[in-house]
């Protein structure tokens, strides 16, 4: 498998490797044993590096599950802050795992094995593989891939879906109590419309070929071509105006908006192959003048940008939201989700509230029936 062993530290630090003996395989569902007269409980983590809040969210709720299905224990190492914010995992609670799920048993050096997650479990995803860590011996540090589209993590995925997810919610709430929210409830119904923007921005250069904003790639001359699915800023805009107009409601609008796109054009041009300064700064002249169009919604209903106080702001918003219309990207669901609770069917992607924006109206009918007073009436 190519895996490699390290010790475990506290603080996810990861030193020198630790060589151990080959693992075995098991042909049958086995994940825990006793040895003399105490139980040995294997433990799994997820080592994130290089992910925005969505993307370690789900990667931890994953690992989390896999570990309640197979009997085990789900160690928590702290988040990866560089794209998001530094105090990320204290803001969010996230980091606080272990205050309300300690480990008294752990061993105080118990060594890293590095393993991918394609190799963690047999075909039919019933047997823990490397017996080291079926044992409980090592740490097995998942390092996740998107592999969705692997039978085996389909046959996975199906069978952890009834797991213990992590406790976002109860960590949030807990975080909590350490700070206020920035944007909590008002007692109104709240519906949160959240457009990704930054690094779905897709433009074309004068020679027609498409360049996104996402890795300042080429995509060719075809108009159609981008990353992600070009989002409609304009009718967003007027969705929130229109349910704005229930008094009932209070609307908020978050978008990064396009600092990143700008961003990377002015650090990466050396990326694009025949972009001059000249064209460059056109683009960003053009950038710039698409998002003034988010000034055309009453300030108190929008905030837009990516600076960590932006950041902030847009979490503790989805977290208290009671209705979600959303773009791609997993930040908005995970956090409206996991974070504050909000049911699936109260979570929209922008397209079909756009096409079908009484499908909205419907939950907000609900919502407003089961608590009237919410309704200021």
């Amino acid at each position: 498998m190519g895996a490699r062993s390290h010790r475990y530290s506290s603080d996810g630090d990861v030193p020198q490797p630790l060589r151990l003996p080959n693992g075995r395989l098991f042909s049958r569902l086995h994940f825990s044993r006793r040895l003399g007269d105490s139980m040995i409980q294997h433990r799994i983590a997820v080592k994130v590096t290089w992910a925005g809040l969505g993307d370690q969210m789900m990667q931890m709720d994953l690992i989390h599950r896999i570990a309640a299905f197979s009997q085990g224990r789900y160690v928590h190492l702290p988040m990866f802050p560089k794209r998001i914010f530094p105090d990320v995992g204290d803001f969010t609670g996230i980091d606080l795992y272990h205050r309300l799920h300690p480990d008294p048993d752990a061993p105080p050096d118990l060594p890293q094995l590095m393993i991918d997650l394609v190799d963690l479990f047999d075909e039919d995803c019933t047997t823990l593989l490397p017996e080291e860590v079926r044992s409980g011996a090592v740490l097995a540090v998942v390092k996740f891939q998107y592999l969705n589209a692997l039978p085996k993590m389909q046959n996975l995925y199906r069978r952890i879906a009834q797991s213990a997810p992590f406790p976002f919610r109860d960590l949030y709430r807990l975080g909590l109590q350490g700070r206020p929210s920035l944007n909590p409830a008002t007692g109104r119904i709240r519906l949160v419309v959240h457009l990704r923007l930054g690094d779905t921005a897709t433009m074309t250069l004068a020679d027609g070929r498409r360049l996104t904003a996402d890795g300042m790639r080429i995509l060719g001359t075809d108009p159609t071509l981008s990353v992600r699915p070009p989002v409609d800023v304009a009718r967003a805009i007027d969705f929130c105006r229109h349910m704005a107009a229930d008094p009932a409601v209070d609307v908020m609008l978050l978008s990064d908006g396009y600092d990143l796109a700008i961003r990377n054009l002015k650090t990466f041009r050396s990326m694009v192959p025949g972009l001059s300064i000249e064209e460059r700064d056109s683009l960003i002249a053009q950038l710039e003048e698409k998002g003034r169009i988010f000034e055309t919604l009453p300030a108190e209903m929008r905030r837009v940008g990516e600076t960590e106080e932006d950041t902030r702001f847009a979490i503790d918003t989805l977290a208290a939201a009671d209705l979600v219309v959303r773009t791609s990207g997993g930040f908005a669901l995970m956090v409206a989700r996991h974070m504050g609770g909000v049911p699936p069917n109260r979570i929209f992607d922008l397209d079909a509230a756009l096409a079908t924006p009484d499908l909205v109206r419907r939950e907000i009918a609900r919502i407003a029936e089961a608590a009237p007073e919410r309704t200021g009436a």
